[in-house]
């Protein structure tokens, strides 16, 4: 069984030796409901009881610890629920600890009554079905991991509370949903743009690509010239044989009228 642990409550009894601590947690309990800010816990408590002895309003883990001047109130709230915006809500003493379990690397051809039997061994109470994740390219497909919601109690060291792992959060903004690698705060030293890394950085890539096509373009052009160098000169090498057979045909021309001529005297020089 894998599991994180969120993090433990101090006892003020171990630094103050006072039973103080004792019995503010005998008046503490835990408001089963994440959904909301502490104004309307504050008022359902203050409804649902009717006085107002509420010593703190806390969101641990999300979950809302309320604490009472007394363990009456405390008593009674448990044995009542609490209703928060039409939503009722259980109500548990801050002396049972809640958790979310969440087992890893487990193979598909294990039972969940298996692991329900494991942890009723260990002091737990499920309260929901497990639940089987899947890959989320293969949904069909186990990827190992089941938990149980909605809540699990457990028997273990006193203030210990649980997570899910699954359910992961940014380290550089603390906000969840999003990876630290991912974060609308990251920012690179490369390009100096917001949501990435230095190491995923684009940057590079596209100023290599737009030196490649300037480079293209600067080779075509010159391609270009060349084409039009050799036109030019194919067309005045055309003109200077025009101007050769021009030339040749007048000499010709000229060749044909003196024969012309001498044979015309030839004639002439019979008839003598």
């Amino acid at each position: 069984m894998s599991y994180a642990k969120e993090g433990n409550i101090s006892s003020t009894e171990d630094r103050r030796g006072g039973s103080k601590s004792d019995k503010l947690k005998e008046n503490s309990i835990y408001v089963i409901y994440s959904n909301s800010d502490a104004d309307d816990v504050i008022k359902a408590v203050k409804g649902a009881i009717g006085r107002s002895n509420i010593l703190g309003c806390v969101k641990v883990v999300g979950q809302w610890v309320i604490t009472f001047s007394n363990d009456g109130d405390a008593q009674l709230s448990q044995g009542t629920g609490l209703l928060i915006k039409e939503d009722v809500c259980e109500v548990i003493g801050v002396g049972r600890s809640i958790v979310t379990v969440s087992f890893f690397d487990v193979p598909t051809f294990v039972n969940d009554e298996d692991l329900s039997a494991k942890l009723i061994e260990l002091g737990c109470g499920i309260k929901s079905l497990w639940t089987r994740k899947h890959y989320a390219k293969f949904p069909h497909i186990e990827n190992g991991i089941r938990y149980a919601l909605k809540y699990v109690t457990i028997a273990l060291a006193k203030d210990t509370y649980m997570r899910n792992c699954s359910d992961y959060k940014c380290k550089n903004c603390a906000l969840r949903g999003h990876r630290d690698s991912r974060c609308p705060k990251t920012q690179c030293y490369k390009c100096h743009q917001f949501g990435h890394k230095s190491f995923q950085c684009l940057g590079d890539k596209r100023q290599q690509n737009e030196d490649d096509l300037n480079y293209l373009v600067e080779h075509m052009e010159a391609e270009n010239l060349d084409t039009e160098a050799n036109v030019e000169e194919t067309e005045n090498v055309s003109q200077t044989i025009d101007n050769q057979n021009s030339e040749i045909g007048e000499q010709n021309t000229s060749t044909f009228a003196v024969q012309k001529e001498l044979h015309t005297q030839c004639r002439r020089t019979r008839d003598i």
